[in-house]
């Protein structure tokens, strides 16, 4: 007799939407989001995992961990030939925007195309509404859903543009303070801008939906990425002051970042507000509740970045140029955690991202509300035979890495090791053959497989075994980050049938592939 289950074990891939290759300078929505998925089922993986999809700027670097906003989505990632097939901007107009992919990604290129594009777009949209009645009634819906976020944030970009892109602290006075009348005044007298900026969102949020809802379709799960910190000069700071822990002046009391670490030995100044977690525990955490329900309205699963401060943040003195003077002020999150799950019915659809200075009051947190934890193998190979992240040590209800979008690929972690370091990875391994650093960045990929963890991800440079050439981000610096792309050559090499039947072949031999085995009795 034979009898069927299914696999319990599944995996994934690690890629930026802005690391896909693109004609316009930044991965977007546009057809390879949707031809990446179709390879995702083809090699036998079961998730998308992508970093945020906030809205980002360039004094920031175009990181994806400085938002202008927690709910709106970055034009960035809108897909120009979207407005061809609808017919609101001609496809040889857009197609004179196109460059070429290098392999690196243009923020600045992509950012004035898309504006140009986008104001076509409206433009046209705008003065030929009965033409595009459906998605007229589409844009009026969105906007009505989400007015809450939507206007304060159409307001605070188009502010910003009239005010030489200051930070909203030197805004004039009555804007900056929200005036009723003068947001009125500024809608009235900026109208075009203003609803340029809701007309962007709708779109972002319609291509988004569009690549989830295709994507669960082909049986494939979106993991978002949710910052835990936003920006200063975020829109959310300037209408909801109270969230956050502010002088009476609007200035940050106190900023975030963590203690000296794997990464920085003088910690990390993130420079982000702090929460007032006194007052969102009277408002029962609304802000944050909200945050949590928008992000996955359009994913499987969500990563919660730095999760460990809902337990306790390091709270650094606004003063301080580094983050080694700081300290820990415990957090609510049971509180948060317990009305998250009422509010998900019971369930909590949240991988912990658990990294750094970990302590008993955190992992305690962690297992009352049964929350996946992340393991990476690139810190496993220390002296320390009880290190959870050593494969033997990695238990079941985790999520195993070769390594995160803050970590040397797996190929560049490997070159970097010296003979001594090199032999213990091999010893600990329990290899006694000697092997190439390729080789062994191969059988750490496999290892990642086949690890207890009941998700497994690989980073795309890792499957494609790049170097740290084309490492997503080095933290605690501040230029060359969030530019890896994957290039045409790449992306063909990746979609092509004989590498997803390769890597299904991996997966099925791992019991991660999204199939029913066959057991017999």
């Amino acid at each position: 007799m034979k009898t069927y289950r299914k696999m319990k074990k599944t995996s994934g891939v690690l890629l930026p939407v802005f690391s896909l290759p693109s004609k316009f300078g930044v991965g977007d929505f546009g057809d390879n989001a949707k031809l990446f998925i179709d390879f995702l089922k083809k090699a036998g993986f079961s998730y998308w995992q992508i970093l945020p999809l906030s809205s980002t700027n360039a004094i920031n670097g175009y990181s994806p961990y400085s938002a202008s906003s927690a709910f709106a989505g970055n034009l960035l990632f809108i897909d120009p030939m979207f407005f061809a097939r609808v017919g609101l901007v001609d496809e040889n107009k857009i197609l004179q925007f196109a460059t070429k992919n290098t392999g690196k990604c243009n923020y600045d290129y992509a950012m004035s195309a898309k504006q140009e594009i986008i104001s076509l777009a409206y433009t046209n949209f705008s003065a030929n509404q009965s033409q595009f009645a459906d998605l007229k009634a589409e844009f009026d819906n969105f906007s009505q859903e989400n007015s809450d976020w939507l206007l304060p944030y159409a307001d605070f970009i188009t502010a910003k543009s009239i005010f030489n892109d200051v930070a909203w602290c030197d805004f004039p006075e009555a804007i900056k303070n929200r005036d009723t009348n003068a947001i009125s005044e500024l809608r009235e007298n900026n109208k075009l801008s203003w609803d340029t900026v809701r007309f962007t969102q709708f779109i972002f949020y319609k291509q988004l939906g569009d690549i989830f809802n295709y994507a669960k379709s082909r049986g494939i799960g979106i993991i978002s990425d949710l910052p835990f910190y936003i920006s200063y000069d975020s829109s959310d700071v300037w209408v909801d002051k109270a969230n956050f822990s502010l002088y009476e002046n609007g200035s940050q009391r106190g900023v975030a970042g963590v203690p000296p670490d794997y990464f920085s030995p003088t910690g990390q100044r993130w420079g982000n507000p702090l929460y007032d977690w006194s007052y969102m525990e009277q408002d029962n955490f609304s802000w944050w509740r909200k945050r949590i329900k928008h992000t996955l309205a359009y994913s499987t699963l969500c990563r919660i970045d730095h999760i460990r401060a809902l337990a306790a943040y390091w709270n650094v003195n606004e003063t301080c140029e580094t983050a080694i003077d700081g300290e820990w002020v415990k957090t609510p999150g049971y509180n948060l955690l317990h009305l998250v799950q009422e509010d998900f019915n019971g369930k909590l659809p949240l991988i912990a991202e658990d990294l750094g200075v970990i302590t008993p009051h955190v992992r305690h947190m962690l297992t009352r509300f049964n929350l996946p934890r992340m393991k990476v193998l690139q810190f496993a190979f220390d002296s320390d035979k009880k290190n959870p992240y050593l494969p033997k040590n990695i238990t079941t209800n985790t999520v195993c890495y070769t390594g995160t979008h803050d970590n040397s690929t797996i190929l560049g972690w490997c070159q970097s090791r010296d003979e001594i370091a090199f032999q213990k990875v091999l010893d600990l391994l329990k290899i006694k053959e000697k092997l190439t650093a390729e080789e062994l960045a191969k059988h750490l990929v496999r290892t990642c497989l086949v690890a207890k963890s009941k998700l497994a991800i690989l980073p795309m440079q890792d499957i494609l075994l790049k170097d740290d050439s084309c490492r997503t981000n080095v933290p605690g610096t501040c230029s060359g980050n969030w530019v890896w792309q994957m290039t045409d050559e790449d992306f063909a090499f990746t979609i092509d049938k004989a590498t997803s039947r390769e890597l299904r072949k991996l997966n099925k031999i791992t019991e991660r592939a999204p199939y029913f085995s066959r057991i017999s009795k």
